[in-house]
């Protein structure tokens, strides 16, 4: 496994969360 595309893949999922809560304020 590669610990790169595993950071990779928490960042996407931490972008897509706070995407989430911001597009619920509109």
């Amino acid at each position: 496994m590669d610990s790169g595309s595993e950071k990779i893949q928490f960042m996407a999922s931490e972008v897509i969360v706070i995407i989430t809560l911001y597009a619920k304020r509109y």
